[in-house]
């Protein structure tokens, strides 16, 4: 299946990704990049050798070593109806200037505890920037590390889901541009003593617009929304699902717009999780609660729009609990000390033991940067095959980045494939583990 712009198509569907799987073909790097770090030790000291430039791109940051405190004690979810918390556009009136850091305070608010708050999820958009650059979000008291959550070319709108640990109550903004940029966020749920648990689940397609996939083989009309009821999802032994991790993407728009997910039968909120040009090609993670087995997309344009669902998880009254990390840099092919750029068709392991405990599967914010052609990334766990998913899009020369929830194989291993014809650079940041 040929896109409009060439091999390979925006995001596999279901038949490529099993031909994928019959006959896999192009590098396997088979270095299994293990770390030093004991498994006993709650504290580690990590060499972060690059960091993200302010032209947008990833650039070398000059090697420096930040030390960070793994949580000692797991956290359970609570997942609210997507809320605005954060608006610049009218909240301040005013723009957030170059290098300049904004400090949201959450705990106490918004119906989350003013103690014992751990970690929020949030979906963060810049929108109306004035020039190139890259947002970090990272928890207000620490450092700020050398990781990325958002990259941006001037006047683009760019989305993505961060679920970042939280300190004092609060976690702050960093805008790593030479330029203004608005800021809207979204508070998703929260991480505390008590609330739900996290299942793993084998990544799976819930919903494709495209080939009629749980839903009618027709793009979503303009103003138009699907309710997908979630059959596909397991829970074993069963028990009443609360909120859901998807990989979302949306593809061959007709007009700008935008997508909320939300759970079915209530008000649709005040809240976005994608945004998009015409043609364009994005995608976002999205953990939304979920009411009756339901959940709804509504598309925000005056388009029509192609939407792709993968699972990656869900939450339940029990399940695996959280255990956030400052934002740590685990993989920069570039440089000195990188690997070198992905093949076409290379599939990437990385392995390492952070924390006191066997995770099942871990946070990450995945990048890539200057691809050579236009392609998809796959991020999974369990085995050497990739599932027939995708993580993220881009097109040739494009800096992406998108939150990725992988499971954990026997080696501890999470893998990555590089669905392209071209080569490109990967970064992989480090947020949290879920942990039994």
């Amino acid at each position: 299946m040929q896109s409009s712009w060439g091999y390979p198509t925006e995001l596999p569907t279901l038949a490529e990704g099993r031909r994928l799987s019959d006959g896999m073909t192009g590098e396997v790097i088979n270095t299994r990049l293990r770390t030093l770090v004991s498994a006993a030790l709650l504290a580690f000291t990590l060499l972060l050798a690059y960091g993200f430039g302010a032209d947008g791109a990833l650039a070398e940051s000059g090697g420096h070593q930040l030390k960070a405190t793994v949580a000692t004690t797991g956290s359970s979810y609570t997942p609210i109806t997507p809320t605005r918390v954060l608006d610049t556009r009218s909240d301040h009136g005013a723009a957030v200037p170059p290098g300049d850091t904004v400090v949201l305070r959450l705990a106490g608010r918004y119906g989350l505890p003013e103690h014992g708050l751990t970690a929020v999820t949030l979906n963060v958009t810049v929108t109306q920037p004035t020039a190139p650059g890259y947002l970090t979000v990272y928890p207000t008291g620490v450092p700020m590390p050398v990781v990325s959550s958002l990259n941006w070319t001037a006047g683009q709108t760019v989305p993505n889901q961060v679920t970042v640990q939280v300190v004092d109550g609060s976690v702050s903004l960093h805008n790593g541009s030479q330029g203004t940029a608005h800021l809207v966020v979204d508070l998703l749920g929260s991480y505390a003593e008590t609330g739900n648990g996290y299942h793993a689940d084998a990544p799976k397609r819930l919903l494709d617009t495209r080939t009629g996939l749980f839903a009618e083989q027709r793009p979503v009309p303009p103003g138009g929304s699907i309710d997908l009821r979630l059959l596909g999802v397991p829970s074993s032994p069963p028990e009443v699902m609360t909120a859901v991790t998807l990989n979302v993407t949306v593809t061959r728009p007709t007009a700008p717009g935008y997508l909320t997910v939300y759970p079915t039968g209530v008000p649709r909120p005040l809240a976005s999780n994608l945004n998009w040009t015409p043609g364009q090609t994005v995608a976002n993670l999205v953990t939304v609660p979920v009411k009756d087995d339901r959940i709804t997309f509504y598309n925000g344009s005056s388009g029509t729009v192609q939407v792709v669902a993968d699972l990656a998880g869900h939450f339940a009254e029990t399940g695996l609990r959280y255990y956030p990390v400052t934002p740590q840099r685990l993989i920069d092919t570039r440089g000195r000390f990188g690997h070198g750029p992905l093949v076409p068709g290379a599939r990437f392991f990385y392995s390492g033991q952070w924390f006191d405990g066997l995770p099942a599967a871990r946070v990450l914010n995945v990048t890539v940067t200057q691809p050579t052609a236009p392609g998809y990334l796959t991020a999974f766990g369990q085995g050497d095959v990739p599932p027939p998913v995708s993580s993220l899009n881009w097109s040739a020369g494009q800096t992406v980045a998108n939150g990725a929830v992988t499971t954990i194989d026997g080696y501890n291993e999470i893998g990555f494939y590089n669905g392209s014809q071209g080569s490109t650079h990967l970064v992989v940041d480090l947020f949290g583990s879920y942990a039994y």
